[in-house]
């Protein structure tokens, strides 16, 4: 038996575009698209540049092409919104859930606060020969609070572990109006550098990772540069990070280091040549959140961090910030902030936006 068939609320329904509805790219010009963009040459939506990633790191290249912390914002009076996705090469499913990893979530943006209308997102049956196209319509006027068709704003949040994405169309009446939507407070995007959780990973949908609370708190742009596994510091990544003009640097780089002694090595040299280029961004450093004190490796790499951050205030850089990640999440909530060993569940990410808010509310 399948979960669909004990709880409606699981079933995903394929959606065959129907009279009276029209498929928009994603580039579509009344829509706003952050934090990611279209390549001609790859014909794939991306983050990053392919041909300079690759010259970083395979899994730098690999990473180049997945969308998180991607968002299209706009406006609509269509009383129904959809979605169709084609991925070309799709991965192995990680540890979390498939609307988590693959989803996209459609938001109402109001003006005190967002509502959540739905997430559309693929089933197992939707993948074929590692490819993978999925469609999805909601139909807004179905639900209560949604009765008169008027314009309202809207967010699209896009999924923090899917590559190659090669089409992304929204579906909207034939007729309906459509505007940009709201638009970011005229501020330079703040830019996030790291590891998994820096990603997305094992927050239960991509608007509950860390960088997208702060976003949605502050209403300022974001990159997310989160690369699972590869946040190493290679000078070759600080380059490509310094031609990026942002407002603030979340430089949280800690749980990719392959040892404490790799960390010590990378970690301040990656700051001096980042300052050189940037002498007045503010800086955050970061450790990872939550550590089992017991292990003493992780104890050192907080140390290293911490002693960094010391040297450079000592050096009279008064731009610099420190994030004790062990002090985020308090001993008696660590199991529940925690989803494995390694990432902060949504709580987790919850406390660690809390703790990044309360330091750049006032940088920017």
């Amino acid at each position: 038996m399948k979960l669909e068939d004990v709880d409606k609320n699981f079933a995903q329904k394929d959606y065959q575009l129907e009279e009276g509805m029209v498929e928009y790219p994603a580039t579509y010009e009344k829509f706003s698209m952050y934090g990611f963009y279209y390549d001609s040459k790859q014909k794939m939506y991306v983050r990053m540049d392919k041909d300079y990633m690759q010259n970083i790191s395979k899994g730098a290249h690999f990473w180049s092409t997945s969308i998180s912390g991607g968002r299209i914002r706009f406006s609509t009076d269509s009383g129904k919104i959809g979605i169709r996705v084609r991925v070309k090469e799709y991965p192995s499913p990680v540890s979390m859930s498939y609307s988590a990893s693959t989803g996209f979530y459609l938001l109402e943006e109001k003006e005190d606060y967002r509502n959540q209308i739905t997430s559309f997102s693929p089933s197992v049956k939707n993948v074929q020969n590692n490819e993978l196209e999925f469609c999805r319509v909601h139909d807004l006027l179905g639900e209560e609070v949604n009765k008169q068709k008027r314009m309202r704003d809207y967010i699209f949040y896009c999924p923090t572990y899917v590559n190659c994405i090669t089409d992304i169309s929204i579906i909207l009446e034939k007729g309906s109006k459509i505007e940009k939507g709201r638009k970011y407070k005229d501020i330079k995007p703040i830019l996030y550098y790291g590891s998994s959780i820096t990603q997305g990973a094992s927050a239960n949908s991509p608007q509950n990772a860390y960088p997208a609370y702060i976003e949605k708190w502050t209403n300022i742009d974001f990159i997310n540069y989160g690369l699972a596994g590869n946040c190493k510091a290679e000078p070759a990544m600080c380059d490509y990070l310094s031609k990026i003009d942002c407002s603030v640097f979340v430089y949280d780089y800690d749980n990719n280091a392959p040892t404490a002694e790799y960390l010590k090595d990378t970690h301040y040299a990656f700051y001096k040549k980042y300052r050189e280029i940037h002498p007045t961004t503010p800086i955050i450093f970061a450790t990872r959140p939550g550590y089992f004190p017991l292990l003493e490796s992780q104890i050192e790499r907080r140390k290293i961090i911490k002693n960094n951050y010391k040297k450079a205030l000592k050096e009279g850089d008064k731009n610099v910030y420190f994030i004790d990640g062990s002090k985020i999440c308090k001993l008696a909530e660590f199991e529940n902030c925690m989803a494995d060993k390694s990432h902060p569940s949504d709580l987790g990410h919850y406390y660690m936006a809390k703790a990044f808010y309360k330091v750049i509310k006032n940088l920017v």
